[in-house]
């Protein structure tokens, strides 16, 4: 019999999971040079939420095997990438 090997690459790895869901987390704002487009849209749309404290309602993972956090702060949900997390103990 031959055994057939299969090569594993970067898309069939699943992508590490930081936060786990109704862990407390505080949302940031990234500097610009990091991701202007999420740091303009946040600083716009969102700045009342920025630096408050919130609880991770799910948690999926888009097309792309990008993590996306869905976040409960002061009453509303918002999705939020990983990188604008910051987890409170």
């Amino acid at each position: 019999m031959k055994q057939m090997l299969e090569q594993l690459t970067i898309f069939d790895a699943a992508p590490e999971v930081i936060f786990q869901e109704h862990d407390k987390v505080k949302l940031i704002l990234l500097e610009e040079a990091a991701d202007s487009e999420l740091h303009n849209y946040r600083k716009y749309y969102c700045s009342h939420l920025i630096n408050r404290v919130g609880e991770i309602q799910t948690i999926t993972q888009n097309y792309s095997g990008t993590t996306n956090y869905t976040v409960l702060i002061a009453g509303e949900q918002i999705i939020c990438e990983e990188k604008e997390l910051q987890w409170i103990a």
